[in-house]
């Protein structure tokens, strides 16, 4: 909570820290590291360093849905899983800022638990089509 905290002090004065938080590689380049750029005795504590890697975070997925060509220009909305948009004001607030969309994220518990036994009931015959399962589906903001 305090990191976050800071993070929103940073975010607010934009100290031009940069993080790349490839620390695992990427899908495209399994051996790519991280870095930190833009580095200056002013923008080092921990709330800029935070705010870089939530910044860095975001960029990933804008690149990787910048990847889906025409599907990602029709998009009307983003759908979110997960603690880090559920628990990060911030950081959801980051992506709807990089990508002009709001955030919506599903009330089911285990979400993707959720989504997976929607799939295998569309495999399965349950429901004719994804759009049919899908239905089901109950989102807020």
């Amino acid at each position: 909570d305090r990191l976050l905290q800071l993070a929103e002090g940073a975010d607010e004065r934009n100290g031009g820290l940069g993080c790349v938080p490839t620390f695992r590689g990427t899908r495209t380049n399994p051996t790519a590291t991280g870095s930190f750029t833009g580095i200056t005795p002013d923008n080092f504590g921990l709330g800029d360093v935070s705010l870089a890697v939530l910044t860095g975070i975001v960029e990933g997925l804008h690149g990787f849905v910048e990847t889906a060509g025409e599907l990602a220009s029709t998009a009307t909305r983003i759908i979110g899983t997960g603690n880090a948009l559920a628990r990060n004001d911030l950081l959801r607030r980051l992506v709807e800022r990089r990508f002009g969309l709001e955030v919506w994220q599903p009330v089911h518990p285990e979400a993707a638990a959720y989504g997976a036994a929607l799939h295998g009931g569309v495999a399965a015959g349950a429901w004719p089509s994804y759009e049919a399962a899908g239905r089901l589906l109950r989102l807020e903001r």
